[in-house]
């Protein structure tokens, strides 16, 4: 299992992306970011959408605004992905 590091404001779009499915599994950081484990099949699919150079927070943030253009209807995994077995 991996950990991404991400902003608090990236750690609250994945949650309304993920809602009701999302388990609460980060932890917060004493400088505000969160540190939160993902499975291989998150890592994977979140490194095949990253750009050179970009950060977890910033993936996730694009992820989040593309699934919630009405238009799209898209998430890089399924969203079962999130939530603990």
């Amino acid at each position: 299992m991996k950990t991404i590091t991400i902003t608090d404001e990236a750690y609250r779009a994945m949650v309304v992306v993920a809602m009701p499915q999302f388990r609460r599994t980060g932890i917060r950081q004493s400088d505000g970011s969160w540190e939160v484990p993902v499975d291989d099949a998150t890592w994977r699919a979140l490194q095949a959408q990253r750009f050179r150079n970009e950060s977890d927070s910033a993936v996730l943030q694009r992820i989040k605004r593309r699934s919630l253009d009405p238009s799209t209807h898209w998430l890089p995994w399924p969203i079962e992905r999130l939530k603990d077995d």
